[in-house]
């Protein structure tokens, strides 16, 4: 795997992260032309056959952040999703720290909508996502208190296009602790507890990624000992009197560039 992620600048601890499997890395480019500022929310963009995909993870703000602090967070979340949508299908997953209204009779299980589950049900609704998570039928509560387990919430999801339904193979919540990363059993900290109590979501889509992909070989980075390199190839060569036309000239450098400095194969 191949990890990407986005730290905390004002505090520390927490964060987020994508892991990329390393046989599908190559189809993977970061999306990083987008305004956060400060919002704990990170693209990747997956190439597909068909439609790009672009794949996030957010963490959003706590139900007792100020209010304007919340609107201003989901607002930048809106936006990315509407610009991202116009060229990509869209993923995105998180702890978004926010109730929907759930009313399961069949499972009975009941969720009044939260403060920022009111927001996160707006934002839905403006960018036609759909909450995915919502489909699983090994459970659907992704937070269970670590003291008190009869206290659930649903507060995680994963949201996909409304066009990308279909594509769904499998979502699952896992209630039973299968996936769940287990704690350090020699932890390096003085803290009680080092095991998550969010539950692991997964969910399988149909996306057909490429199959081969172009290479092309180009220069290695041209740092100080490489070019002091290159250059120390050069004079000997020019001492050998081997440079007296363009034409040894021009093989000379690629000579030199070959020997000093290296070449890597590129993925377009």
């Amino acid at each position: 795997y191949v990890w990407q992620c986005l730290n905390r600048s004002d505090r520390g601890g927490g964060g987020i992260g994508i892991l990329v499997r390393q046989d599908i890395h190559p189809m993977v480019r970061p999306i990083d032309n987008l305004e956060s500022d400060d919002v704990e929310v990170l693209w990747i963009k997956l190439l597909s056959k068909i439609r790009t995909v672009a794949i996030g993870v957010f963490y959003g703000p706590q139900e007792g952040e100020i209010n304007d602090e919340i609107d201003r967070q989901y607002s930048i979340v809106n936006t990315h999703i509407l610009t991202l949508g116009i060229e990509n299908d869209v993923v995105l997953g998180g702890d978004f720290n926010a109730k929907l209204e759930i009313s399961d009779k069949n499972r009975q299980i009941y969720q009044k909508q939260s403060k920022n589950g009111a927001r996160l049900n707006h934002m839905i609704k403006g960018t036609n996502m759909f909450p995915a998570t919502l489909l699983s039928n090994t459970g659907l509560w992704t937070r269970v208190d670590r003291i008190n387990t009869n206290t659930k919430s649903i507060i995680d999801y994963i949201l996909i296009k409304r066009s990308m339904i279909h594509q769904i193979k499998h979502v699952e919540v896992d209630e039973a602790g299968i996936y769940k990363l287990k704690k350090d059993t020699k932890p390096k900290t003085k803290q009680k507890h080092t095991e998550t109590d969010h539950n692991t979501q997964i969910i399988t889509l149909d996306i057909a990624t490429p199959t081969s992909h172009q290479t092309q070989m180009t220069w290695k980075k041209f740092t100080p000992e490489r070019v002091n390199k290159f250059n120390m190839i050069m004079n000997n060569l020019d001492k050998q009197k081997k440079i007296n036309t363009n034409q040894q000239m021009t093989k000379s450098i690629k000579t030199a560039l070959t020997q000093g400095v290296g070449q890597r194969k590129t993925i377009l």
